[in-house]
């Protein structure tokens, strides 16, 4: 038996410091709870980052937003993983402005996305750039590749005086924001006719976004967007994300360190600049506002992201600026 003592007691700390190894891989993620997505959030109101004058109440699984964008609702479930819902009502006969209003509240989800990454030990601007070149990356890719079944939004609603349009009765894919009342179930039919969604499968793993119809008769429905994220992603590689960023606008990769992270934010900061310039490059300042094609959920991908990219290339130039003021 003595023969067998030493073997069986170095057995049992092996087996100790894998359970160990395994508990700790386990408690990195934080449980996220009402308690804790309130006080972040209130947090988040507080901090330099809301360039939106965010106010926010967190009650009874609602999330109330009011902002200089709007005043929004957002349903969240924190049962599994922590979901957060925006529902915009749409019916047939509203001016094309009251549906950007309506519509432009599923940006409030990435409110939802930057909590849970805070919880999980992420800055705000960290996750708040890495969600937006995340959707930017996908939006440059759907926007490139699906054009053959798509529309296109043509602002004559405030046209330079002496400006006239002469419209194609054969187009049928162009809808002018002057008639889009007459087109609007047209419109949401063709570009959500399918559940659609989009996962950051090729960054962290974090979270998935979906875009789908529902409750829906011939003059209205419900655009339902719903952002899901997995607490079990490893956030940690989201940190210095914006100081990434940052080195990537100027060309100087401090923290070029290889992680997945820093790989992600230099692709993902590519295919922005490259989505900007082509947005650029469309737009007429005599006539249209707005006449990019719209594929579904890149319509709202793309409208999340310009909210947030004004906001991002502040902070990044920001940081680049206190890096560099005491330069002479």
């Amino acid at each position: 038996m003595s023969k067998l003592k030493k073997p069986l007691i170095m057995l049992i700390l092996f087996l100790f410091t894998i359970a160990s190894m395994y508990s700790l891989s386990y408690a990195a993620s934080v449980k996220v709870t009402d308690e804790n997505l309130k006080s972040t959030l209130q947090k988040f109101v507080s901090s330099s980052d809301n360039d939106k004058n965010y106010k926010i109440t967190v009650e009874n699984n609602q999330i109330k937003i009011t902002s200089d964008e709007g005043n929004y609702t957002l349903d969240y479930d924190l049962t599994n993983k922590p979901t957060f819902t925006y529902t915009a009502e749409v019916q047939q006969d509203m001016s094309y402005k009251d549906f950007q209003e309506k519509t432009g509240g599923s940006s409030s989800t990435m409110l939802g996305y930057i909590a849970v990454a805070n919880i999980q030990g992420v800055e705000y601007e960290d996750s708040l750039a890495y969600f937006t070149m995340c959707l930017l990356e996908f939006a440059s890719g759907m926007s490139s590749s699906n054009t053959s079944n798509s529309y296109v939004i043509f602002d004559d609603t405030e046209l330079s005086e002496g400006v006239t349009i002469e419209k194609d009765p054969n187009d049928t894919k162009t809808i002018y924001a002057s008639e889009f009342g007459n087109h609007v179930m047209e419109y949401v039919n063709a570009m959500y006719s399918e559940k659609q969604s989009y996962k950051d499968t090729d960054g962290l793993n974090t979270f998935e976004m979906t875009v789908e119809m529902k409750d829906k008769t011939s003059t209205s429905c419900k655009l339902v967007t719903t952002l899901t994220v997995d607490t079990d992603a490893d956030f940690s590689q989201m940190k210095g994300y914006i100081e990434q960023m940052a080195n990537s606008f100027t060309g100087n990769n401090d923290n070029n360190n290889g992680n997945k992270a820093t790989t992600t934010s230099q692709s993902s900061s590519s295919s922005s600049i490259s989505s900007s310039k082509s947005s650029q490059s469309t737009k007429d300042t005599t006539a249209s506002k707005t006449t990019l094609p719209k594929t579904g959920i890149t319509d709202t991908v793309i409208l999340i992201a310009v909210i947030s990219i004004c906001s991002i290339l502040a902070i990044t130039f920001g940081i680049k600026n206190g890096k560099y003021k005491d330069v002479k």
